[in-house]
């Protein structure tokens, strides 16, 4: 998780770190996102193969499941109401749900940020020509 191109990462340079948020790049990030789940986030907790991966820095988070092969990568995203998906009985997330797929595999999901990253470079670049 911490071996992302360079060129990847410097591409979110301009952005406040914004690929910084999009994937955790600094292993104490990855650690401490982790935690957050773990000591319970809005007050729920979660199962323990659920691995942070990134986040948004508006309180969606990005995660790996450590119990499976897939290479999927799932959201939280409490701006679309995913809590509505948390089951106080099961004390989980519905992980199945539609909503709760970011993208198909961990390389899909990197392609998705360099895609937003770049874009913001674009918008930067012809605003600095106006």
């Amino acid at each position: 998780m911490t071996n992302y191109p360079q060129d990847f990462k410097e591409l979110g340079e301009p952005y406040n770190g914004a690929s910084w948020l999009y994937l955790k790049l600094e292993m104490q990030d990855v650690l401490d996102a982790n935690q957050i789940f773990r000591d319970g986030f809005e007050g729920e907790k979660f199962t323990k193969y659920m691995f942070v991966i990134g986040e948004d820095g508006c309180g969606g988070y990005f995660f790996i499941s450590t119990n499976e092969n897939s290479g999927k990568v799932y959201t939280i995203n409490h701006e679309t109401s995913d809590f509505d998906l948390y089951s106080k009985k099961e004390k989980d997330y519905d992980w199945t749900h539609p909503r709760m797929m970011a993208a198909k595999s961990l390389q899909d999901y990197e392609n998705d940020v360099r895609n937003m990253l770049q874009s913001f470079e674009k918008d930067r670049l012809e605003n600095e020509e106006e």
